[in-house]
């Protein structure tokens, strides 16, 4: 991955983060309020889809990128998202250790974990998604 695709990524990841930590304010605001603890895993599902959806837009974007690089592209995500969500919940909300490791479990019906790994893997799916269909495209073209 060079470092312009590195650039392109990050940039495409402070999208991401606006996005979910706007999911976050309302989930945690506003609906806990309402619903309670069910908006937890509601919300978790929201930034999965919402990820998923800026990996949609993005990844044609990103020009000179192949396997490895969608891969290394959603690590650079679960990097970006893992060492900010610590920073905020350190930084922000004073939470300890296992405050922060509690998150990743979902038996909790926290689905972060399901978050950090869509994170890592949407870049890729999009791609394997994108070049099916273009394929599938390009055979009805031809028959």
């Amino acid at each position: 991955m060079t470092g312009k695709v590195s650039l392109q990524g990050a940039l495409w990841w402070l999208a991401i983060a606006a996005v979910c930590f706007a999911l976050g304010a309302i989930g945690d605001g506003l609906l806990y309020r309402r619903m309670g603890p069910a908006t937890v895993p509601l919300t978790g599902l929201a930034m999965c889809a919402a990820i998923f959806a800026v990996a949609w837009f993005c990844v044609p974007r990103i020009a000179g990128t192949n396997r490895t690089g969608y891969w290394l592209l959603g690590a650079l995500w679960l990097v970006l998202t893992v060492a900010f969500e610590c920073a905020e919940a350190v930084l922000v909300e004073h939470a300890s250790i296992d405050q922060i490791v509690a998150a990743y479990n979902p038996l909790t019906g926290n689905l972060w974990l399901l978050v950090v790994a869509t994170a890592q893997g949407s870049p890729r799916l999009v791609a394997a998604i994108r070049h099916l269909r273009q394929e599938q495209s390009s055979q009805e073209r031809t028959n």
